[in-house]
């Protein structure tokens, strides 16, 4: 994103760039931040003692500055890899209901990607989501539960499906 500002800026050198600031928090993106008409914030009073925890890095009030708000788009490469903790595997099943039998991260990542999109109002359209995704909750059991109950909930027009072949390299 910043290289597309100082592109739109017509800016040549990072030191002659106007005073851009970035609006950045480390945190978990999936236990942090409201689900915008869906399950709570997660409210640590009342969560289970082992998701009550913040880690050192984060900083509640930037996550909450961040999460908490909807944007015209969101952009994203969630990982592709299961969970390993057994209580944050739980923490997120507790509140991204797609999450289903040994799931990738792409499937509770998708939710809240759509939940920081903003909703179409009156003169504003909705916002963008782009995720760089594998299709592998496609074919596996783990994506059934986002396929045919969460992503009928929204209306996903125009979907757009790109498949990037890369050369093969031999060796010489």
């Amino acid at each position: 994103m910043l290289v597309a500002a100082l592109n739109a800026s017509e800016v040549k050198e990072l030191r002659d760039a106007p005073d851009f600031r970035f609006n950045l928090a480390t945190g978990d993106s999936l236990l942090h931040g409201e689900r915008h008409g869906r399950l709570a914030v997660l409210d640590r009073s009342t969560a289970r003692e082992e998701h009550q925890h913040l880690y050192e890095a984060e900083d509640e009030q930037k996550l909450r500055k961040i999460l908490d708000h909807r944007y015209a788009a969101v952009v994203a490469n969630p990982p592709y890899i299961t969970p390993k903790d057994p209580a944050a595997n739980q923490a997120y099943r507790e509140r991204f209901s797609s999450c289903h039998r040994k799931y990738q991260l792409t499937v509770p990542f998708m939710e809240i990607l759509f939940d920081l999109a903003r909703p179409a109002e009156m003169r504003a359209p909705a916002g963008f989501n782009g995720q760089i995704l594998s299709n592998a909750f496609v074919k596996q059991e783990f994506g059934k539960k986002l396929i045919e109950d969460y992503l009928p909930s929204w209306d996903l027009t125009p979907v757009s499906y790109t498949h990037l072949t890369l050369p093969t390299i031999y060796p010489v």
